[in-house]
């Protein structure tokens, strides 16, 4: 199958309660940087409030916060 799918799936089995940081930090790990074909962007949803943060062209030090305000 698909070595990130895999990794992911893993990792949520064993840690079903994974934090916003272990989730970002998982998302970065299995994102690929090849020009091209490369992940485009990685987003981390708080279902608990409705928002997302968002993380652009593997630039995981700058996330983009959106909260349900943003989108009315």
């Amino acid at each position: 199958m698909c070595d990130r799918f895999d990794t992911l799936s893993e990792w949520l089995a064993a840690h079903p309660s994974t934090t916003y940081e272990q989730a970002m930090s998982l998302l970065g790990a299995v994102s690929v940087a090849e020009p091209g074909c490369g992940t485009e962007w990685s987003c981390v949803y708080h279902l608990n409030d409705f928002s997302v943060d968002i993380v652009v062209n593997h630039q995981y030090d700058n996330v983009y916060s959106f909260t349900r305000k943003d989108f009315h």
